[in-house]
């Protein structure tokens, strides 16, 4: 092989997102993806595009499927999920955008997800780390009228049936978490995160969950309103990663959870039974989803407002991954989480 064609080689396998038989499990940065926007159709409920693992020729590459809910709006504006040049973090490249519709009358709006697949549900991870940069539009609004949340992240076993999108039934997709920022009291408490647990083996429906909260620490001291220097609101490019670890066994709880801000540790959750007394060890965490719906009713529907946030830098992994980690670098140089700071 000459060094042209190796070079070749090597630029069309940096050219897709990676898996890894290392610590980082998937990784990627958009870069090198072609620009993806994937049209909507009209309504929440005859306008819904499942995109479904197997069938779904039209995911990104390294990608395995997608959901898109219909616009609700006369006049629509920016597709839901887009991968392009518009927000990217660095001095160039390309990132996740993702624009959220306001909906008044339906209640949670814009559902998008975008999955990738890690593993068969027996052979997948007991535990993983899942690092993401993260930046709202600058004038991004928070409904003052009730207590409004987003749905940014989801990750779960999925067992091979049923639908990819089902979350909130009893199975396929459990046990689950659900990465979700909020602003409770009507829009006037401290941003939060707002962690959806879902556990496997319960038969309720709606009545699986738990909700793990966390205020976002100022970097002075305090708690973020929103959008003050070093909040997740001021513009700004901000590192989230979550430790999700299974159980040892059903019932027990030892299962944890753990958000790192900007390397910084807020929440530290031991006490968990992601797994029931009735559920199966053999459920391993083996799809992510980013994206998802949201409740934040900022605005009449008919203005037809949309504002975006954005995603980079993508990497899930067996070990701490931590802000300084490179797309492409190998395996995080420092798999040590730091000590975490007294919680709020």
């Amino acid at each position: 092989m000459n060094l042209i064609t190796l070079l070749l080689l090597n630029l069309i396998l940096l050219s897709f997102p990676a898996f890894s038989n290392s610590t980082v499990v998937f990784e990627d940065n958009f870069d090198n993806h072609p620009d993806w926007s994937p049209t909507q159709g009209y309504g929440q409920g005859s306008g819904t595009i499942n995109c479904n693992p197997g069938s779904c020729s039209s995911a990104p590459s390294g990608y395995i499927a997608y959901r898109i809910q219909g616009s609700e709006y006369i006049d629509k504006k920016q597709n839901t999920m887009n991968i392009d040049s518009t927000n990217y973090r660095g001095s160039s490249g390309k990132g996740f955008t993702y624009y959220n519709e306001v909906c008044d009358r339906c209640g949670w709006a814009s559902d998008g997800l975008l999955a990738v697949k890690l593993a068969s549900p027996t052979s997948g991870f007991s535990e993983l780390y899942v690092r993401h940069y993260i930046k709202f539009q600058p004038s991004w609004i928070w409904n003052t009228t009730e207590s409004p949340m987003i749905k940014m992240l989801h990750v779960f076993s999925h067992d091979g049936t049923g639908s990819v999108w089902d979350y909130f039934a009893p199975t396929p997709n459990k046990p689950l978490f659900i990465a979700r920022p909020a602003k409770f009291t009507q829009g006037k408490d401290p941003v939060s995160h707002a962690g959806a647990i879902f556990y496997d083996g319960l038969d309720s429906e709606f009545g699986n969950g738990d909700k793990r909260s966390a205020y976002f620490p100022k970097p002075g001291g305090g708690n973020c309103d929103w959008n003050e220097t070093g909040c997740p609101g001021d513009g700004n490019w901000h590192s989230w990663e979550y430790h999700l670890k299974m159980n040892s066994a059903p019932g027990v709880h030892d299962g944890e959870y753990d958000l790192y801000y900007d390397g910084v540790r807020i929440v530290h959750e031991t006490n968990i039974a992601w797994h029931t007394s009735n559920g199966s060890m053999n459920r391993l965490w083996n799809y992510l989803a980013i994206g998802g719906n949201n409740y934040n009713h900022y605005a009449l529907q008919s203005q037809e407002h949309e504002q975006w946030y954005a995603i980079d830098d993508l990497v899930i992994s067996t070990s701490y991954i931590g802000p300084n980690y490179v797309i492409g670098g190998g395996p995080p140089a420092d798999n040590t989480p730091p000590a975490p700071p007294t919680l709020n």
